[in-house]
């Protein structure tokens, strides 16, 4: 019976230091998730803080921009026309010369101006479907081509990273196949399907033969396309060439979309 009473001291000691050190543990525990949490918010908050600086210096080189190119550049162009027109009032052949290095000096600064705003410009990311508008109006005016872009599914956004290298693909695509085909009709057609963008390129007079025909090797394939399936493998995609006898011959970029997750915008065909 003093055995067991000499031990109870020892069993509740050990019981309360093992308690303790629980206790110790779940409170080091609590601390360590504040922290994270902590830590986290604060990158977060950082996060947005950066976004909102750049979406405001993005802001800023748009407006510095606008302003060079509509206004510092249109006082500039007035300025030549009242130079012109001074010239023309005094009529003196003498003063031709001085008239037309003012001139030239303006022109040039002219070109300055609007060439530093196309450089603030440009660092803005591309519209995917504005892109492929210009795409369109280039092809047209560069010879007789008639260009057909049509939009299909409920638009979502894409990556930043992404929208650059797609235009840039649909662009040598484009080439491409008017250069294979020799037809006067370009197909560009974009389809949103669930998480999937695809993109279609088809000429009209089914004369695009870039396709290696079943059982042929892979050295049958474009090299154009061979680079342009490299491309799109940095973004996750894939370029594919669809031919049907008699149908002709389509160019397909799929790219799976990381905006599966973002609510869809309806937009008209």
């Amino acid at each position: 019976m003093d055995c067991e009473v000499g031990y109870l001291p020892v069993f509740m000691l050990m019981t309360g230091v093992i308690c303790a050190g629980l206790f110790l543990v779940l409170v080091r525990q609590r601390q360590l998730r504040n922290q994270l949490r902590h830590r986290l918010k604060q990158e977060s908050l950082e996060r947005e803080s950066l976004a909102s600086r750049l979406e405001m210096q993005q802001v800023l080189l748009q407006e510095t921009a606008d302003e060079l190119h509509e206004n510092v550049g249109q006082l500039l162009t007035v300025t030549q026309l009242v130079i012109y027109t001074i010239e023309e009032k005094i009529g003196d052949s003498s003063t031709t010369p001085d008239f037309k290095k003012a001139f030239d000096s303006l022109q040039t600064s002219i070109q300055a101006v609007r060439g530093v705003s196309n450089t603030l410009m440009k660092g803005r990311n591309p519209d995917l479907w504005d892109g492929l508008k210009k795409i369109g109006d280039r092809i047209r005016q560069s010879g007789p081509f008639e260009v057909n872009l049509t939009r299909h599914g409920a638009t979502r956004p894409i990556s930043h990273r992404a929208e650059p290298i797609l235009l840039q693909v649909v662009q040598e695509l484009a080439k491409t196949v008017l250069e294979k085909s020799g037809g006067p009709k370009l197909t560009i057609r974009l389809k949103y399907v669930l998480s999937s963008l695809y993109i279609t390129l088809s000429d009209g007079s089914y004369r695009f033969t870039l396709s290696a025909e079943p059982g042929r090797n892979q050295e049958g394939v474009s090299a154009a396309i061979q680079t342009i399936n490299r491309k799109m493998a940095l973004l996750g995609g894939r370029c594919l060439i669809i031919s049907e006898q008699g149908k002709g011959t389509w160019v397909v970029i799929r790219l799976p979309t990381e905006f599966a997750e973002a609510k869809p915008t309806s937009v008209g065909p």
